[in-house]
């Protein structure tokens, strides 16, 4: 046997791996093995697009043969290769997050955090569709969330060209079948931390609707006309990302939401007293207040009392004497920019002849509040249980329930963080869940036309490249 015929059956073995792998997984999401029925939807986008690429890959095998000259049979070999690794390196990440779905670890909290992202997720995108933003079947299957070894969450929707598809991809690419949230493992000990997910999902939705450069573009206007120097405009408009996702959580959470934030950004923050106006992400501090603006902005008493106390609780002058001068305009402007995201009425929410807000995605902001507030005070008392009833109760507000109580906790009573944990845990799981969630409208045109955004050509080495371990700065 020549070469070139060997190295022909040896590429075909390669490419044989994971279509049966594939196909045993969707077959255990529709049997609902281990509980992965919740997830059938997901599954089935997931198999559309590995069928997809599948596709694309045996087409690039089949122009490989024996009989080419050197030259032909080179290319064809790199193109093939290169399909198969992409292919691999896509399916590699979602192995990861099965794996996790159905281990003894981490499934219960896994299970968890997924309905909440669900919830969160289907709340805005169900007002898409019935705004007309877009077809029910030109969505994606809710995000599927996985833990990581991470500081903080992140959602893998970012809109960039996928260099490397691996379990790193958690900073990935826009064209996934299903947008996926990473979440720090640690986190999944406290129970309330789950309102981080609140955030990323406002990524996701963004990603689908295409939101932010128009809210870039009109916040830089706004600002402008109201005197704000151009220096300030560039930095709020850079941040603009992240505080639409912010918005979201505020929405989708209310003031859990904004209690997490100040337990992940407040504690380091008077390690560094310069203050951080170059990065995506808002100040530590401006954040705060801008969250805080937010709650009041939204007329909610509940939300009222919850910004009051942030900002008498919180890091505040004089612990930040030195970064007064420098935070305080942002401070002074954050009413207006809270006000901009919550109310403004933008022309990528107008399909349907009517103009929409963010505000508009959850409008019944007062009764989630109520509701929240309600089992916060069972969650932490044990009273009041009749006022509550699982089966009207939104998955996404449980964290924030947990996260309200949490904040009000007795800290001599040191065993209460993990009985709150395990009681809003067990709360979650009284409200009615489908052993099956399936697509209920096909979307293989959809995630074909994702899929075929997708090109593995960078993920082979040049002549003369090192094709094994990658240098340190691609890290």
């Amino acid at each position: 046997m020549d070469l070139q015929t060997r190295v022909t059956f040896n590429i075909k073995r390669r490419a044989s791996l994971l279509p049966n792998e594939v196909a045993q997984w969707l077959e255990k999401a529709n049997t609902n093995v281990a509980g992965l029925g919740i997830h059938q939807s997901q599954f089935k986008a997931l198999t559309l697009m590995m069928e997809e690429l599948l596709k694309r890959q045996n087409e690039k095998l089949a122009l490989l043969s024996p009989a080419q000259p050197i030259q032909a049979f080179s290319q064809a070999h790199r193109d093939v290769v290169a399909e198969i690794l992409g292919t691999n390196g896509l399916w590699s990440l979602f192995r990861m997050i099965i794996d996790q779905q159905v281990s003894s670890n981490f499934s219960e909290l896994l299970r968890a955090a997924d309905f909440i992202a669900s919830d969160c997720y289907l709340t805005c995108m169900n007002r898409a569709v019935e705004w007309k933003l877009i077809a029910e079947k030109e969505h994606r299957a809710p995000p599927l969330v996985f833990l990581h070894a991470s500081e903080s969450p992140v959602a893998a929707n970012r809109g960039r060209k996928i260099s490397a598809l691996d379990a790193e991809i958690a900073l990935g690419d826009q064209v996934l079948p299903i947008p996926v949230i990473r979440v720090p493992f640690d986190h999944i000990t406290c129970y309330w931390l789950l309102c981080s997910i609140h955030h990323e999902v406002g990524h996701n939705v963004n990603e689908e609707l295409m939101l932010v450069e128009e809210i870039k573009d009109r916040l830089g206007k706004e600002l402008a006309n109201k005197g704000t120097p151009a220096d300030r405009v560039l930095t709020w408009k850079r941040w603009a990302g992240e505080i639409l996702a912010d918005t979201f959580g505020v929405l989708l959470g209310g003031a859990g939401f904004a209690y997490t934030m100040g337990l992940l950004l407040l504690p380091r923050s008077p390690l560094s007293m310069i203050f951080k106006s170059g990065e995506v992400h808002p100040d530590s501090f401006v954040r705060i207040n801008l969250l805080a603006s937010m709650l009041r902005k939204c007329d909610v008493p509940l939300f009222t009392e919850a910004a009051d106390f942030i900002m008498k609780t919180w890091y505040t002058p004089p612990v930040i004497t030195s970064l007064i001068e420098s935070i305080k305009p942002f401070v002074e402007e954050c009413d207006t920019v809270a006000d901009f995201f919550l109310n403004t009425q933008l022309q990528a929410l107008t399909k349907d002849g009517t103009a929409h807000s963010l505000r508009d995605f959850v409008p019944d902001l007062a009764g989630d509040a109520r509701k929240a507030a309600d089992l916060a005070f069972f969650l932490r008392t044990g009273q009041n249980m009749a006022n509550i009833q699982p089966g009207d109760f939104p998955d996404r507000l449980v964290p924030v329930a947990a996260q309200i109580a949490y904040v009000k906790l007795d800290p001599a009573k040191v065993d209460a963080p993990d009985k709150l944990h395990n009681d809003a845990l067990q709360f979650q799981k009284l409200i009615p869940h489908p052993e099956f969630a399936g697509p209920e409208t096909e979307n293989k045109d959809y995630v074909g036309k994702l899929a075929r955004k997708l090109d593995f050509s960078a993920l082979v080495a040049e002549e003369g490249e090192d094709v094994g371990e990658e240098e340190e700065s691609n890290q």
